[in-house]
């Protein structure tokens, strides 16, 4: 009876082994495309539905995005209520929620156009911005959402949920590069930073951009790195256009993005082009009909994709499969804080600012663990520190400990700040402004500002002084001088005129302490 029972386990279990040997492999490619690359979400839900295996994933920029989610334990329900969400639309946008701004360091309004940066640690040279849009709020968002399958993958992206390349740019070497390790989060960032919009950041000492720019679909690295016996593409873009000559946007374009066939080179292999509307690759207003059009699209694309897959996977095996991943995600518990790109009593000051933010900041305090809900208020409150140009956020996983690392790569912000603006009209209420402000701290702050406004009706000149401790309960001690001089005579002229009638001149002069 034993030796019957053990024979037939034999043959299960080698059945299965044979099954798994013979099981077609399905890759699945997703291009970028900005917003419209929403519609992969919609193609990954139709595969599901229809039992069309996935055993691979590449993307890049929006379909790095997708791709990573759904590797990440995502499934397409989660993926479409989260791209639809006010939380991703400050993702896009750069706003930080009302609930998490901290109006305890915001400047006074004043009337400045445009303000000009410049260092003076060595030699005097302005500083132009890189980006349009602040990057800090996604930089958190993908932390917290990626930090977790990262450290159940070991940081290796074979092991995640189903194995992933995503494709960034290496502009220094003019060369795509395809990101297979490290933190998951990092990788899908290098992958969507588009040129000018969102600030690039370093890998591996590596400058990295929107992979678009190289490997807008990467098909040939789905075929190099896996080798399936099937590729699915889903291309949510297309090249650009010819170049204009009045068109600037058109111009940076073509300069940025190189031209890409969208073919699959594996014998057995099919792309799926949904009906997308020509949008902006920010717009996200056609979210879930570009969802939708990618799951129609599919749908009707199955007859022809069962010409070469016949393995079908059950949705209950695959959400099986989902749940087992998710359980091994370690909870996003931070046990130490490293601070990099500062001098010492800078870092004891950003310590002190996420110490008023947060009661358990403190690690050692053992019985209130600092969660990433915890850290939350307390990493805003940072932001909002002026002295600070950029805050890059990882969480590693200490697999000893079984708990994570907070790594903060921060970038100074510069020492002078210049400001020019003004108001101008068709009377006597023209105004000139400028204004200079130095920041200089070390463990506490101090800001140094001065402004004036001149014109016909209105002069005005302002020194403040201003320091602040970033103490438990955080407070700042500022004194200011102001002089004021207004100008009730009537007059054409436009700026300034020498003689004035002394009785329709006010002057006002006083000195303000606060706290």
């Amino acid at each position: 009876m034993n030796l019957t029972r053990r024979f037939v386990f034999f043959l299960i279990a080698l059945f299965g082994l044979l099954h798994a040997a013979n099981a077609q492999r399905v890759g699945l490619v997703l291009s970028g495309g900005g917003a419209k690359g929403v519609s992969h979400i919609g193609v990954i839900r139709a595969l599901e539905e229809e039992g069309i295996p996935i055993n691979y994933i590449t993307g890049t920029s929006m379909g790095a995005i997708i791709g990573a989610l759904y590797a990440a334990g995502y499934s397409p329900a989660e993926m479409e209520e989260l791209v639809t969400s006010t939380s991703f639309a400050s993702w896009v946008s750069g706003k930080v929620d009302e609930k998490y701004r901290y109006f305890f360091k915001k400047p006074p309004p004043n009337a400045s156009w445009i303000d000009f940066s410049f260092n003076i640690d060595s030699v005097l040279s302005p500083n132009l911005p890189t980006n349009i849009v602040s990057p800090l709020v996604m930089d958190f968002a993908f932390m917290e959402i990626f930090a977790g399958a990262g450290a159940a993958a070991h940081y290796n992206f074979d092991s995640l949920l189903v194995p992933f390349r995503c494709m960034a740019s290496d502009i220094s070497r003019a060369q795509a590069v395809v990101l297979s390790k490290g933190d998951l989060g990092s990788a899908v960032r290098a992958s969507m930073t588009f040129p000018f919009y969102f600030k690039p950041i370093s890998i591996d000492s590596t400058l990295l951009f929107d992979g678009g720019m190289y490997n807008n679909f990467p098909s040939d690295v789905m075929y190099e790195e896996f080798f399936p016996d099937m590729i699915i593409g889903s291309q949510a873009a297309s090249n650009y256009g010819e170049p204009e000559a009045d068109n600037v946007i058109s111009q940076l374009q073509n300069m940025l993005m190189t031209k890409r066939e969208y073919t699959v080179i594996c014998e057995n292999g099919i792309i799926i082009k949904p009906n997308l509307k020509q949008v902006n690759v920010t717009d996200f207003r056609f979210t879930r009909q570009f969802i939708d059009s990618g799951y129609v699209m599919t749908k009707r694309h199955i007859a022809e994709i069962r010409q070469f897959v016949v393995d079908t996977v059950s949705l209950k095996t695959i959400e099986n499969k989902r749940f087992r991943f998710n359980q091994k995600k370690p909870e996003l518990i931070i046990d130490e804080i490293h601070i990099s790109g500062l001098k010492p009593a800078q870092k004891q000051y950003i310590r002190g600012v996420l110490r008023s933010g947060v009661a358990s900041f403190d690690t050692e305090v053992k019985d209130d663990p600092l969660t990433i809900e915890k850290l939350k208020p307390a990493y805003y409150k940072m932001l909002a520190e002026e002295k600070l140009e950029s805050i890059y956020p990882k969480l590693i996983y200490d697999e000893q400990k079984q708990v994570f690392d907070l790594m903060l790569d921060v970038t100074r912000g510069n020492q002078l700040i210049a400001g020019m603006g003004g108001a101008v009209t068709s009377s006597s209420v023209n105004e000139l402004f400028l204004q200079l402000q130095y920041n200089y701290w070390r463990k506490n702050s101090f800001q140094v500002t001065t402004n004036g406004y001149f014109g016909r009706f209105y002069n005005s000149a302002y020194l403040e002084g201003r320091v602040d401790f970033p103490y438990p309960k955080p407070f700042f001690f500022k004194t200011a001088f102001v002089f004021n001089k207004f100008n009730y005579f009537k007059t054409k002229t436009y700026f300034f005129e020498d003689e004035d009638p002394f009785f329709l001149i006010e002057k006002d002069n006083f000195l303000v302490l606060s706290g």
